[in-house]
């Protein structure tokens, strides 16, 4: 795969999809009377469609978003199934971005950080360190905030991107640019010598 190309897909995969697949196939035999586990069948189809989508359609990049909270029951398989992948292709084909969130206390005009180090904790327990955090707020995090969250995440300061309110959801890409998160996408692919071009979306 090429890095210079510039497609991506966002793609979302229902449980209810993956357990059904698995039991039509233990149904067909493919398991020779095994028992069907969570790990590996349900874990292997996961990986299976992943892979499978980003062969079929020529990817260079696939972004897979898993929703809700960490250690929410019904994203485990999932999470489970990303740890293994990472096992299995390395960390210059793997990405894992956290989103959290980092309150404002009105009363004392501050950001918290606690929230985002909890749920890295919790990532850290099922397995998951975060490659890239991204923390939401209604301001831009300072400093002294992401020095804080790098230390107790073990995520380089510049692997910590703020991705503050803004105006308008078309300026959240120019504010994400700002703070580094192509660059820091880029040094864990190792795209090389690819450059973000953001012309025609600074024109829309």
């Amino acid at each position: 795969m090429s890095p210079n190309s510039s497609k991506c897909l966002i793609t979302l995969h229902l449980p209810c999809t993956i357990y059904k697949e698995v039991i039509e196939e233990e149904r067909r035999g493919r398991f020779l009377g095994k028992s069907v586990q969570i790990i590996p069948h349900i874990t292997d189809e996961i990986k299976r469609r992943i892979r499978g989508l980003a062969k079929a359609k020529g990817l260079d990049v696939l972004v897979v978003e898993c929703g809700g909270t960490v250690g929410d029951i019904e994203s485990l398989p999932f999470l489970e199934a990303f740890r293994q992948m990472r096992m299995e292709e390395g960390t210059s084909k793997t990405l894992f971005l956290h989103v959290s969130l980092a309150p404002e206390l009105a009363v004392v005009g501050e950001m918290k950080t606690k929230p985002t180090q909890h749920s890295v904790q919790e990532m850290r327990r099922i397995g998951l360190q975060p490659d890239v955090i991204v923390v939401r707020g209604t301001k831009r995090l300072p400093s002294e905030a992401k020095e804080k969250i790098s230390l107790f995440a073990s995520v380089p300061v510049e692997n910590v991107i703020s991705n503050p309110d803004v105006p308008s959801i078309y300026l959240v890409p120019q504010t994400l640019e700002e703070e580094g998160l192509m660059k820091a996408v880029q040094r864990q692919l190792r795209f090389r010598g690819a450059k973000l071009n953001t012309r025609r979306w600074n024109e829309v």
